[in-house]
């Protein structure tokens, strides 16, 4: 079992969690094909269901994930109903987990014959030379992108995988307003507002019908050289994700980030409940709130210190 890494940096990505509609078979697929290794397991608790407002939660089956390098990214699989109709890449909030690989084509190749279905096959973006990104698809309208990171950016700090499929190091935001979403992360979590793009974006453009010479603009979030998300402008035609009343939304569901004081962030009117101390591998005991950001995204903040 991979050890379980120590609380490090502001704006750290601790957890992306996933909504899935069987644990079991999820599992087994993040394990099988893509290497993940579960080092906790079971049932979701009180305190933690109402910490996020989700009391109907209390009780849902989970599993938490973690690379073979031991990396501090974890992924936490939680059991939630199916909603018919959903479609990736379409509605706003979370839309995909970026996680570094060692070999992109050699993955590509072992995930044909999966319940993972590949969207956007290996290959270079426009101007990056840094990294090469794959974009797939899981069964419950989840999306990895699965980057083979070349070199670190001349601004960012990327993680050079240690294993096969190694940990989560961006998550993504499909935003209604790009620029009204990095103004709230800049001032509700004190991040930094990075470089912004204009490039083909294949996922976004098939989703939407368009054109796939469509340029989309995208704006990295970091916190100095370590990047945390890229917020993506998303269609006018794009839809408020659907959701069961009382639980977390499907798909890419929630993300987990490390800050050195909630107290000390300007978040007070919008934490959902009491702050808490949860126990277990995510959280260690460590003051935890959850806030919603401006499309409803789910922000969990675990406290370092």
């Amino acid at each position: 079992m991979a050890a379980v890494s120590q609380f490090d940096c502001h704006g750290q990505i601790r957890c992306g969690t996933i909504s899935v509609s069987s644990l079991e078979k999820s599992l087994t697929l993040y394990r099988d094909y893509l290497d993940f290794q579960p080092i906790e397991q079971g049932k979701l608790d009180k305190q933690l269901a109402s910490l996020w407002g989700l009391p109907k939660m209390t009780g849902a089956a989970y599993v938490v994930l973690q690379a073979p390098s031991g990396g501090p990214s974890l992924i936490r699989l939680i059991e939630v109903p199916a909603i018919k109709g959903f479609v990736p890449a379409t509605s706003y909030g979370w839309s995909a987990f970026e996680i570094t690989v060692a070999d992109v084509f050699k993955l590509a190749e072992k995930l044909e014959n999966s319940d993972f279905k590949i969207v956007g096959p290996p290959k270079l973006v426009d101007g990056f030379t840094s990294f090469i990104p794959m974009q797939v698809f899981g069964p419950d309208g989840e999306i990895l992108f699965l980057n083979q990171v070349n070199h670190s950016d001349e601004d960012a700090d990327l993680p050079l995988a240690q294993c096969n499929v190694d940990q989560l190091f961006i998550v993504v935001l499909a935003a209604l307003n790009r620029g009204a979403a990095v103004l709230e992360y800049e001032h509700s979590l004190a991040l930094d507002q990075a470089a912004t793009h204009h490039l083909r974006y294949s996922l976004i453009n098939r989703a939407f019908n368009l054109d796939m010479d469509t340029k989309q603009s995208i704006t990295m979030m970091q916190k100095g050289r370590s990047p945390f998300a890229q917020i993506d402008q998303y269609p006018p035609n794009a839809v408020v994700r659907p959701c069961h009343d009382g639980w977390l939304p499907p798909g890419n569901s929630m993300v987990s980030v490390l800050v050195d004081n909630i107290d000390e962030l300007p978040i007070e009117t919008k934490i959902i409940a009491t702050p808490a101390a949860p126990q277990g591998t995510i959280y260690q005991g460590r003051k935890t709130a959850l806030i919603r950001g401006a499309v409803s995204e789910c922000i969990e903040l675990i406290q370092i210190a």
